[in-house]
């Protein structure tokens, strides 16, 4: 009996591994705090996979927190940042750019939400430019940068049904959830 649960748990756990390792190192599609289902959702066919399956050259998790009514992104998660900090400040002020009002249905209702920042060096082939906005910056190059700004707005208790019908989108995601595409200079 207890040989079965184990190897029922290797076999759950061998088939997730499987299911992210189509994806090469250092992709959207291959990391595990970015949920794919969201880009493939938000972003058309063959531009999700583009997106999913190319190499950033740095990655960064931004936490999202609720001051007062309105959802903050500011703090970075050093864990889940690669390769390191050198585009951590740049990655803050993409991600507060979704910073935005939440209407709490309560005041146990904890808002919370994490933006993945991805820079990718050049124009991510299978990706239409007129999908992509232009942020100008301080650089006087050609945008030499793309970023892919992913926005995961999460209920309160993590279950389904805990945020009012107001919140709710017809694709049954909740509202604030978006993939978001930039060209910049850096």
């Amino acid at each position: 009996m207890l040989r079965s649960i184990a190897l029922l748990i290797l076999l759950t756990a061998s088939s997730f591994v499987f299911a992210k390792a189509g994806y090469e190192v250092n992709t959207l599609g291959a990391n595990n705090a970015v949920p794919n289902r969201l880009v493939e959702k938000k972003v058309d066919g063959d531009a999700a996979e583009a997106l999913l399956s190319s190499q950033y050259m740095a990655f960064y998790q931004i936490k999202g927190k609720l001051e007062g009514n309105m959802m903050r992104f500011k703090n970075v998660n050093a864990k889940a940042s690669f390769p390191d900090a050198r585009f951590a400040n740049v990655a803050i002020s993409i991600a507060a750019m979704a910073n935005r009002p939440v209407h709490n249905t309560g005041s146990r209702v904890r808002s919370r939400a994490t933006a993945f920042v991805a820079f990718y060096e050049g124009a991510v082939p299978g990706i239409d430019a007129s999908n992509v906005q232009h942020l100008t910056t301080s650089s006087d190059k050609a945008p030499n940068v793309m970023v892919a700004l992913v926005i995961q707005d999460n209920d309160s208790a993590g279950k389904k049904g805990t945020r009012t019908s107001a919140n709710q989108r017809e694709d049954g995601a909740i509202q604030g959830s978006d993939v978001y595409l930039f060209e910049l200079a850096l």
